[in-house]
């Protein structure tokens, strides 16, 4: 169920069924777009906030078991972390059609990340798991510019940039370093 709010009056005015066990959301507010992955299907599901009823707009087919979501305005692009192993990265081609345009490996139950716009940057979180220590994976956006296809690429960030993370320093207990 996705119920919608009155920004001035905090009244809900709307709910919305959803079908496929709907978890993260992304709001792209100044386009229209409510972004919406599903489980069941595997789904990222594009709705449009300025029809009253939400009305879907478009379903685009993701790897399954997505946990985190974010829409990059700057670029124009949706990033989807997914538990079976990878992010997504969609593109809209115009208002109502959108695509996979690159499908970036990460790592079995790699579902927790963070888009860091001031960086430049998105996180993935890998679990520990079959001898492999937890790692976040630091991967650098593109330049800003739809001039080219790579320009709104994702891309590694080298191995010398990578995040080191220590659970027995700081004040949290973690110690996330560059």
């Amino acid at each position: 169920l996705i119920t919608a709010f009155d920004k001035t009056t905090g009244a809900s005015i709307l709910n919305r069924s959803m079908t496929g066990d709907n978890f993260p959301m992304a709001l792209d507010e100044a386009g229209g777009r409510l972004f919406v992955a599903t489980r069941s299907p595997p789904e990222l599901r594009v709705l449009d906030t300025s029809t009253p009823s939400l009305r879907s707009v478009a379903n685009v087919t993701i790897v399954g078991d997505p946990d985190d979501i974010f829409f990059d305005a700057a670029r124009g692009l949706v990033y989807v972390s997914c538990g079976q192993g990878s992010l997504e990265v969609v593109r809209q081609a115009d208002p109502a059609h959108y695509s996979v345009v690159q499908t970036i490996p990460t790592g079995q139950g790699a579902r927790t990340s963070l888009l860091v716009p001031d960086l430049s940057s998105i996180f993935v979180a890998v679990p520990a798991g079959a001898g492999q220590p937890a790692e976040i994976l630091p991967y650098r956006l593109g330049s800003v510019g739809a001039s080219s296809a790579s320009s709104t690429s994702v891309a590694p960030v080298p191995a010398s940039a990578s995040l080191s993370v220590s659970p027995q320093e700081g004040p949290s207990g973690l110690l996330v370093g560059l």
